[in-house]
């Protein structure tokens, strides 16, 4: 009896225990399927919140003051160093951009037997025997246009003088002006100073730096190349794992082939420019045609500014040979035709769009590095950002950067 009874209470609680199961199932199956419980709307809430302020963390990060004041520091340090030692720095980042272009023969040769040394100083004097030659084509025209400039003055002067009445004019009202300022100032004494040197004294000087640049810039030209791949082999020694080791020296290689293909490329499209610019200014009648080729090639390593100086510049000697107006505008038409193709059309064909530059970033380089070094800053302004670009876009952390810098 006793034990029928209690295996028939078992059952029983069991039926009892699974129905109470399944009733305390189904109000959480109608919290899944129906509104949410106040504890759920609190994780929701909580869930929100860390979203939020994880954003506003990306947003609203701690700034530390004393970081952000040694950085300037630094940054103001090192616009200061370039710029006071600019004898030294230009001539080493021209040097260290033409090793990168050089270097492919320099490779070719070591792989034949020839040591980089000897495989250096070969590319130098094939270089240096092509400038040279060069510069001896163009000196004739070019001290032929110098003979030539006080008879172009000249010209120029007696081509403006239909405005001589109204420049005096102005200079009549100014002169009032300046006499009504003068009034009640009795010792206004107006000194003369003579400056000592002239123009002599400042064209010696600039020979003599820019002598100086170029033994720096081949001496550092010729080191570099001789060094072959020195620097990446120390790199590599550092560097601890095998997988990091593989990982820089393709890095580097990547890096070392896209600036050489650049300024490469960007060199053979400044020659074609400049030989359509001559071969141009030849059919059109201009004298030393071979002269502006030359400037053209050297002007359009300066985006915008370097074609406006080029139009003007044509501009004014076209002026000089022409009694027209027309002849002048033509002559301005063409090679502002020309370098637009070249921008427009022959560059981003040939670079392609990855190494394409923002810009207002190539406007902001040219400013900053023209008045940093000069016209040396202006030329080299492009090759540096563009070389600073190709190592954002290979280095993962500058990524970012890359993408902003280009177009």
């Amino acid at each position: 009896m006793t034990n029928s009874s209690g295996a028939s209470e078992r059952p029983s609680l069991e039926k009892n225990g699974s129905a109470g199961e399944a009733a305390a199932a189904e109000p959480s199956n109608a919290k899944v399927a129906g509104e949410a419980t106040p504890g759920d709307s609190e994780s929701a809430g909580v869930v929100r919140e860390s979203d939020k302020s994880s954003h506003s963390s990306f947003l609203r990060g701690p700034i530390d003051i004393r970081s952000v004041a040694l950085t300037g520091l630094f940054l103001i340090a090192s616009f200061h160093t370039l710029y006071v030692g600019r004898t030294i720095f230009i001539p080493l980042v021209l040097a260290i951009l033409l090793s990168l272009m050089l270097r492919p023969p320099v490779r070719f040769l070591s792989r034949r037997g020839i040591p980089d040394g000897v495989g250096a100083g070969m590319t130098l004097i094939v270089l240096s025997i092509v400038l040279v030659g060069g510069s001896y084509a163009l000196s004739t025209p070019a001290a032929t246009w110098i003979n030539e400039i006080p008879k172009s003055m000249r010209t120029v002067e007696r081509r403006l003088r239909s405005f001589e009445k109204p420049i005096k004019k102005v200079k009549e009202v100014s002169d009032a002006v300046e006499n009504v300022a003068k009034v009640g100032n009795d010792e206004y004494n107006p000194e003369v100073q003579v400056k000592e040197g002239g123009l002599l004294a400042y064209l010696l000087g600039q020979t003599q730096g820019a002598l100086m640049m170029l033994f720096l810039t081949a001496a550092f030209v010729f080191f570099l190349l001789a060094s072959g791949d020195l620097f990446l082999r120390k790199l590599v020694h550092v560097i601890p794992k095998f997988r990091d080791k593989m990982q820089a020296v393709e890095i580097v290689h990547r890096i070392q082939d896209d600036i050489a293909v650049y300024i490469f490329s960007v060199t053979i499209i400044n020659a074609g420019l400049a030989a359509a610019v001559g071969f141009a200014m030849m059919l059109l009648g201009v004298p030393n045609a071979a002269l502006w080729a030359v400037m053209a090639f050297m002007l359009n390593f300066v985006p915008y500014l370097g074609a406006i100086t080029g139009v003007v510049v044509v501009g004014l000697v076209a002026f000089i040979e022409s009694e027209s107006v027309g002849y002048p505008l033509a002559v301005m038409a063409v090679y502002y035709a020309l370098t637009t193709i070249e921008g427009t059309l022959v560059t981003p064909m040939v670079i392609g769009k990855r190494l394409r530059l923002n810009p207002v970033v190539v406007f902001l380089a040219l400013i900053f590095w023209g008045w940093l070094w000069g016209i040396p800053g202006a030329l080299l302004a492009v090759p540096i950002l563009a070389t600073f670009k190709i190592l954002c876009d290979q280095l993962a952390p500058l990524n970012t950067v890359g993408e902003f810098l280009g177009r």
